[in-house]
């Protein structure tokens, strides 16, 4: 489901956690696969839902990573979708790198490649 279908008839107002759940199923993840992206528990990702336990701004960022969207989407306030990050401030082998890592479909296979990047990052 696109991100304008997910987020149409939605006001600010409505919780961040409605719209990570949204979002989430939208993207076809399981609580469980977001949590493992994030080095989570399910239940923190259904405390997040249900608003019974707020995000910190980090981990407004990265959900929105994941998921491909802006915090503002998250937080309700942009409904385009696009995060500044995907759009023109990447050069054509950053696009290439994001693309490559948005069709690993295996968890632990997309765990494992972002933490080979981390390492590279580090030793950069």
């Amino acid at each position: 489901m696109p991100i304008e279908e997910a987020m149409s008839g939605r006001g600010a107002t409505e919780p961040p956690g409605r719209i990570l759940r949204r979002l989430r199923k939208s993207a076809d993840l399981t609580q469980s696969a977001l949590a493992e992206f994030l080095g989570l528990s399910y239940q923190q990702i259904q405390k997040y839902e249900y608003g019974t336990s707020e995000m910190t701004i980090t981990r407004l960022r990265q959900i929105s990573d994941v998921l491909g969207v802006s915090p503002a989407v998250l937080l309700g306030l942009d409904k385009n979708g696009s995060s500044p990050l995907f759009e023109d401030n990447l050069d054509d082998n950053e696009l290439k790198a994001l693309s490559m890592l948005r069709s690993i479909h295996d968890k632990k296979i997309f765990a494992l490649s972002l933490s080979i990047l981390q390492a590279i990052a580090i030793h950069e």
